[in-house]
């Protein structure tokens, strides 16, 4: 509402929509070559937060809109919750997409962040492809049998990779930080258009609070 009475747009910082790893993930399964997606399965872990609600709004949210990113809207959301201690709570997220994708997220607050956090895996009609830890993605396309006594890598089959080079890790595009800033910034100069508007945040801020109006009633 106040972007249109004022004639002007902002952006919040859900930095995993503008990755590398995330935007080259969202290019494969919307390519026809990968096939229909079906299933979606990750993880978003932590260290301990000071309590679960500070745990959902300022961790899990990044990837509620992360699955908005990637497969679309969600029709139905469940949670199981797991309480440790107030600083540790687990949670066991069950959903299921306006296009009939089914997917989990796990997470918790009572993990060592010295350890990779973070994984995504949608799998396709024959093949899926992962992002790990926001650095990595693999891609394992249709393939043919590897069974052979003579097997040979085939050009438009089998496995592809990217990882970025460590030496890289001191920049934040990778990251999206930087590659958000910049989408900002060109929409301002009237160069390009702003992504991940208020509009788009409204839609996350939904689903964050179906999901918990859904652990409430537990």
């Amino acid at each position: 509402k106040l972007q249109i009475e004022n004639n002007c747009f902002g952006m919040a910082g859900f930095n995993r929509r503008f990755t590398t790893s995330y935007r080259l993930m969202r290019q494969i399964i919307n390519d026809d070559k990968f096939g229909r997606p079906y299933m979606y399965m990750a993880k978003y872990n932590s260290s301990p937060y000071p309590d679960s609600d500070y745990f959902l709004f300022n961790h899990v949210i990044h990837h509620l809109d992360l699955m908005r990113y990637l497969i679309g809207e969600i029709q139905e959301i469940y949670a199981e919750k797991k309480v440790i201690t107030t600083q540790k709570t687990g949670y066991h997220i069950r959903f299921i997409s306006e296009s009939g994708i089914l997917g989990f997220l796990q997470t918790a607050s009572i993990q060592c962040e010295s350890y990779p956090m973070e994984r995504v895996e949608i799998a396709g009609n024959g093949g899926n492809v992962i992002v790990d830890n926001v650095k990595t993605l693999q891609y394992n396309r249709h393939s043919i049998n590897k069974t052979e006594i003579n097997p040979s890598i085939s050009e438009g089959e089998n496995t592809l990779c990217w990882n970025y080079n460590q030496g890289h890790s001191s920049m934040y595009s990778h990251y999206g930080y930087e590659r958000e800033l910049d989408c900002f910034v060109k929409a301002v100069l009237g160069e390009g258009k702003a992504e991940n508007t208020f509009e788009e945040v409204e839609k996350t801020m939904a689903l964050y609070e179906n999901l918990l109006e859904h652990i409430m009633q537990k």
